[in-house]
């Protein structure tokens, strides 16, 4: 007999009447009061809301699971990994510090060394990519663009401001997500994924919550020149801008929309110059980009697969305010299931997919491939990972 069973019907009853009228003020304050940072959801469009289905060549798979925890204990949200023009691999993770992976005494040891601690203070640093002279181009949240020297460890800003006429206010960047760097050293495509920060806040995560429970596009994707020392903005209206990526002749750039699970062509040179297209539809809110070694393909980070509750919470503006003003870890969050796409990288055909629907590793956020293994990225694990025998593991799964 449990201890609620010895209580008499008539002790349940106070019990209750003592109970009930606090739990309901918590339930009226809780609704009246205002949304964090003033949030004001708007319904979203339903084809924002569309996400390719889980079948066919997004069908689930096991390929994942072969995938080496590498830096356990150390990392934290490991979510950018970027190649060096030498081969080294590097991340960083949610503290601001620089690691270099090692693969150590054959294919399968791995270790991590730290490189760089930039400080918390500093910001949060997300995307990268090396430029050929081995300096290495970061987006920083809510600080703009920068350039690292890993020898004299000097860290210099490039922008935080979009270029706009005289006597026009400035357009600040407040939340560069994801680069490419131009051949020739001299352009960045980048994102930026919010037109505003969320005060003591520089958790990316935290800043896409608030984002998908507003359903406002604030997202662009932005443009600096070295030469010219100038950024532009090239588009504008996107929900989540995220990943960048560059095809192998730079005849266009591709940006990742993170909350409409697909990504966008703008044609940078030829006939089509200007133009934007859709170049691929995702099973899933889509994170980093990057392209393959031989250029014949980009690899998608598909953070958010499957996202069931996106296309019933989209006209639900007054349940996504209430949603906001829970904790983070109450609040909806990705299911535990790891995926990375390959695209075709002319006519962005999925080609196959790299799945661990069982959530050994999950909530991917980059995917970079060298000497044929595949680097991953997450976020709200203490790990990255990394897949061996790339080639091998798809001729299985393809």
């Amino acid at each position: 007999m449990g201890f609620w069973d010895t209580v008499t019907q008539e002790w349940k009853y106070r019990l209750l009447m003592f109970v009930s009228p606090a739990v309901l003020s918590m339930l009226i304050m809780f609704i009246n009061a205002p949304a964090p940072f003033m949030i004001e959801p708007q319904v979203v469009p339903l084809d924002i809301t569309r996400y390719e289905p889980l079948e066919g060549v997004f069908a689930p798979n096991l390929a994942l699971q072969a995938v080496i925890a590498v830096g356990q204990d150390v990392l934290r949200s490991p979510e950018a990994m970027f190649a060096s023009p030498d081969g080294k691999v590097y991340t960083i993770d949610d503290r601001a510090i620089l690691y270099q992976i090692k693969s150590l005494r054959g294919s399968s040891e791995y270790a991590v060394e730290q490189v760089h601690a930039f400080g918390q203070a500093n910001g949060r640093n997300l995307g990268g990519e090396f430029r050929s002279d081995g300096s290495l181009v970061l987006c920083n949240v809510p600080r703009g663009l920068f350039l690292f020297n890993l020898t004299t460890k000097k860290m210099t800003l490039l922008t935080d401001t979009v270029t706009v006429e005289e006597g026009k206010p400035p357009s600040r960047i407040f939340h560069a997500n994801d680069l490419a760097v131009s051949a020739d050293d001299q352009r960045v495509f980048f994102s930026d994924s919010v037109n505003y920060t969320l005060q003591g806040r520089v958790n990316p995560f935290h800043v896409s919550k608030m984002n998908a429970f507003e359903g406002v596009p604030r997202g662009r994707l932005l443009m600096y020149d070295f030469e010219s020392n100038t950024t532009s903005e090239l588009m504008s209206g996107l929900y989540f801008a995220n990943g960048v990526a560059l095809s192998k002749d730079e005849d266009f750039v591709l940006v990742a929309e993170c909350f409409a699970s697909r990504i966008h062509r703008l044609w940078l040179t030829g006939p089509k110059a200007g133009q934007v297209d859709i170049f691929a539809r995702l099973p899933g809110f889509t994170d980093n980009l990057n392209r393959s070694p031989d250029g014949l393909s980009f690899w998608v980070a598909v953070t958010a697969p499957d996202p069931a509750l996106w296309p019933i919470l989209r006209e639900q503006t007054k349940l996504r305010k209430h949603l906001s003003k829970l904790p983070q870890r109450w609040s909806p969050g990705p299911s535990r299931h790891g995926l990375v796409v390959n695209l075709d990288a002319r006519s962005g055909e999925p080609r196959y997919s790299l799945q661990d629907p069982h959530g050994y590793i999950s909530s991917i956020t980059s995917a970079i491939e060298v000497d044929d293994k595949l680097y991953l990225g997450t976020i709200g694990l203490y790990f990255c990972g990394v897949l061996e025998d790339l080639r091998k593991v798809t001729r299985s799964v393809i």
